[in-house]
């Protein structure tokens, strides 16, 4: 009785929550030209030989995913959802689950990479990541996605949903994982949305074990 009683207080507490926020409990990109949800995002890394020798690329799960590294690319190997441009200066991950890789944490939104080269692997750098919405990502070449970067890169990053440009460039050391924060900040959120979106992946976790 007791236990039921406090289950009921709880989701009573949540409700009033929802109720005083006004919101619609989604969490939204808050990019210029309106507010629009998103379900997967593309994933890019920008940098040097990406064409050349093997690599793998991790995500980190988040807490209700298991919170564990999870490879979503190998190179050499293609799929329909992985491409790099034919000079190794970009490569693009599409189609990655938003709830399953984005917020590690509550106040502190990020996506977790790591990518890893094998010993005797050619020199691959990384100049810096970034993430979009495969929604309203624009549909374009490669090649186009590169010289956005090296030429509009101040809109670049304020379009984008999260992104790091590193301050120099960073060389894979073949047999030492390399492991990354692309930090997503909260852009255009009204109070509490974050907080909705926890308790959101909270409940839907908890249905999911039931």
């Amino acid at each position: 009785m007791i236990d039921i009683r406090m289950n009921f207080l709880f989701k009573l507490q949540i409700f009033l929550l929802f109720i005083m926020m006004g919101l619609p409990g989604r969490v939204f990109s808050g990019s210029p030209g309106g507010e629009k949800f998103f379900a997967y995002f593309d994933f890019w890394i920008y940098g040097e030989g990406l064409n050349e020798g093997k690599y793998q690329i991790f995500l980190k799960t988040n807490l209700f995913y298991g919170n564990k590294w999870e490879c979503v690319g190998k190179f050499p190997q293609r799929s329909d959802n992985l491409k790099v441009s034919k000079e190794g200066k970009l490569l693009l991950i599409s189609r990655l689950k938003r709830e399953k890789y984005w917020g590690q944490d509550i106040r502190e939104n990020y996506v977790a990479v790591k990518m890893v080269s094998p010993k005797g692997n050619p020199t691959v750098s990384v100049k810096g990541m970034y993430i979009f919405s495969s929604q309203t990502e624009e549909k374009e070449g490669l090649e186009r996605k590169i010289r956005r970067i090296e030429n509009q890169y101040p809109v670049l990053n304020k379009k984008s949903l999260a992104y790091h440009v590193r301050p120099r460039v960073y060389t894979l050391v073949p047999g030492v994982p390399y492991i990354e924060h692309v930090e997503a900040p909260v852009k255009g959120h009204k109070p509490g949305v974050l907080e909705v979106e926890w308790l959101e992946m909270i409940f839907k976790h908890k249905r999911s074990q039931s």
